[in-house]
């Protein structure tokens, strides 16, 4: 009941600037890894252009030019693994949001 009141509320601020309001809670997830399944729950009341925005500014995420492995060089970092696990769950719980912008990032990283 308090994902509903908070998806609500996140929705009447994100009407106006999504760009900020995204980039501030990716930030937040970056850092606490346990927010990622409660955020994505409260993004159903989102509008369609939100939900590009949204997947604009989780790329811009995952494109930082920040270290994605720890300085033993074996394991991801775990700002890195919180915004994959976000990405698979926002995904996943959306399914009319497109894939190409994220499976072409993945592509050229591979490459």
């Amino acid at each position: 009941d308090q994902i509903r009141e908070c998806g609500r509320q996140l929705c009447k601020f994100s009407l106006h600037n999504p760009l900020v309001v995204f980039d501030v809670l990716l930030q937040q997830i970056e850092v606490y890894d346990n927010m990622a399944a409660p955020t994505v729950e409260s993004l159903r009341y989102q509008t369609p252009l939100a939900y590009d925005v949204m997947s604009f500014v989780l790329l811009r995420h995952l494109a930082s030019p920040r270290d994605k492995l720890k300085s033993d060089g074996r394991n991801l970092s775990s700002w890195f693994q919180s915004l994959a696990s976000f990405a698979g769950l926002y995904h996943k719980r959306f399914p009319m949001i497109e894939l190409d912008a994220l499976l072409q990032y993945l592509i050229n990283v591979l490459k």
